[in-house]
């Protein structure tokens, strides 16, 4: 599979172009957009319409995929997962679907 890398601004960000990230990509696949992430600082692909496999497998790409640890009575019974941290800001019936849904998360890099 080809992929296009087009550069979204001088100074970080690119759009990755030519890819399905519903199906598994081929290591010259990976490997471009890998590359592309290491010297734009920012992807982003986009019309894509993944499920939670395909977003745990692509991340898979770029390394481990850790767990997340917030105990699933914690999450929203339709969206809890044991991998996925459902940052969001919608609300069903009245309740958050996802965790810090009203802006009180803060940068970090620990996962």
């Amino acid at each position: 599979m080809g992929i296009t890398v087009k550069p979204m601004s001088d100074a970080l960000g690119a759009e990755i172009l030519g890819v399905d990230l519903t199906r598994p990509l081929d290591t010259r696949t990976a490997a471009g957009i890998y590359a592309a992430w290491l010297e734009h600082l920012v992807i982003v692909v986009r019309d894509q319409t993944i499920d939670a496999d395909d977003q745990i497998r692509f991340a898979g790409y770029f390394g481990t995929v850790g767990a997340y640890h917030r105990p699933k009575a914690m999450q929203h019974a339709k969206h809890a997962s044991s991998t996925i941290m459902l940052i969001s800001n919608i609300r069903e019936d009245g309740e958050p679907i996802g965790a810090h849904p009203d802006g009180e998360m803060m940068f970090h890099t620990d996962t």
